[in-house]
């Protein structure tokens, strides 16, 4: 029978290791490819946990038992758990529109009018289609992420400010080009 404390091991552990070992590959190859990024790792893992079950239980009649199965499914568990969490929190940060609008909100801690962020966006993305903005904007402040006075100045609410920073700190953590190339800043005229 398995150890009390052996239960989480496998799943705790593997999963710390796949995003320990993501985010080290992210330091050296900061693609934006982490979709395929993860599954490599899961694959890899796969194979590392594959050879460490074969030199523990040589017998092939023993991996067949309850035990070997158990960790198996947790493995298999984790990695689930795993790529869930690349898919919802990496990979919303590095592809979410709305995100980006936060970003565009917030880059230098001014508040900007719904007028030159709208300016600002058509500068830098010839043919900026607007309303694909100017929804995002509604269905955020809908949200309370966002909020708009009566002089058309936007701002993000405290809520929004601490999604934001969860952003940012996911992009540095996981080196996501697709949110660091959105182009901010004086150079685009807001």
């Amino acid at each position: 029978m398995e150890k009390k404390q052996d239960l989480p091991f496998v799943f705790v552990g593997s999963f710390i290791l796949m995003n320990i070992t993501l985010v080290v590959w992210r330091v050296f190859q900061p693609t934006s490819l982490i979709f395929d990024q993860a599954v490599i790792v899961i694959l890899l893992s796969c194979l590392v946990f594959l050879y460490f079950l074969k030199q523990k239980f040589s017998k092939a009649d023993e991996i067949i038992q309850l035990k070997k199965k158990i960790n198996v499914l947790k493995f298999i568990a984790s990695s689930m758990l795993f790529m869930i969490w690349i898919l919802l929190v990496p990979g919303t940060v590095e592809r979410s529109r709305s995100l980006a609008i936060f970003k565009w909100v917030q880059f230098d801690s001014q508040v900007h009018t719904i007028s030159e962020i709208e300016n600002a966006l058509q500068k830098s993305y010839n043919g900026f289609d607007l309303s694909g903005f100017q929804l995002r904007l509604h269905e955020q402040t809908v949200r309370g992420l966002m909020s708009i006075d009566s002089n058309d100045n936007v701002q993000l609410t405290l809520f929004g400010e601490v999604i934001f920073t969860s952003a940012e700190i996911t992009a540095f953590v996981y080196r996501l080009n697709g949110w660091y190339d959105i182009p901010l800043g004086p150079e685009n005229d807001i």
